[in-house]
């Protein structure tokens, strides 16, 4: 299976929603259909 690649608009999306800390990374994952280790390797 290989990576999906992200827009960097939705890289930046995710990223301030991780900063603001209104959901947890699991809430963000799920909203955004994201696999969590793919979450956790985007650079911020």
């Amino acid at each position: 299976m290989s990576k999906e690649k992200y827009s960097a608009e939705f890289k930046a999306k995710v990223a301030i929603e991780a900063i603001k800390g209104e959901e947890t990374t699991s809430e963000i994952v799920q909203d955004k259909m994201v696999p969590k280790i793919e979450f956790l390797e985007i650079p911020f």
